[in-house]
């Protein structure tokens, strides 16, 4: 969530000079949460394995096909390259064939753009979705200008993860922050209401 939550925290950097304090306050212990898994990652696959391993190739390769939920695991990834591509190379190394299938996500993608943009909007609508009353909810947050970086950072995550195919648990981290974002709404629209019931004192 942190490399998410790193535009969105940049762009707040304009706005004055105590941003920059409070963004690495809240990278660094998310980063270093993180760090652990790296490690291990690092110390198993020799590579830098920040979340999970292909997971990236695999969700481009299925969007690219107009998959709106990515696949359940390698297994099955493998069994709709098969049929996808006559050329898949099914005898060669993963590397090779995660590499195979990046290339033809991008060739496809190139391809179709416009149809790759309408399903980049389905998946969109899918994320949306997924979570449906409090993300609802938290469009009232557009009632509060200090809760903008917060509204930001949830419509960053969805628009990013509409590049790829998708799982509803992705969007999982998110519900903490829509709900706080929901709740502070709900008292503004709340206050709102209120004050605009109220009437005018006497002069």
């Amino acid at each position: 969530l942190a490399l998410f939550a790193a535009p969105a925290l940049l762009l707040g950097l304009r706005r004055g000079t105590r941003a920059g304090p409070r963004a690495a306050a809240f990278l660094l212990p998310v980063s270093l949460a993180l760090t652990p898994w790296v490690l291990r990652n690092a110390v198993q696959f020799r590579e830098f394995v920040p979340f999970e391993k292909h997971a990236a190739t695999s969700n481009l390769y299925t969007a690219s096909l107009g998959w709106v939920d990515t696949v359940k695991g390698v297994a099955e990834l493998w069994d709709v390259a098969r049929r996808a591509e006559p050329a898949f190379p099914e005898t060669a190394p993963p590397a090779e064939r995660y590499a195979f299938l990046r290339a033809r996500a991008v060739e496809r993608v190139a391809a179709s753009p416009v149809r790759y943009a309408w399903d980049c909007l389905r998946r969109l609508a899918h994320g949306l979705a997924a979570f449906p009353l409090p993300t609802a909810a938290a469009a009232l947050a557009l009632l509060i200008p200090a809760a903008a970086p917060a509204s930001a950072l949830c419509a960053y995550v969805f628009v990013a993860h509409a590049a790829l195919s998708i799982e509803a648990r992705y969007f999982e981290p998110l519900l903490p922050t829509l709900c706080l974002l929901a709740g502070g709404g709900a008292a503004a629209a709340a206050r709102r209401l209120a004050g605009a019931r109220m009437p005018a004192s006497p002069g």
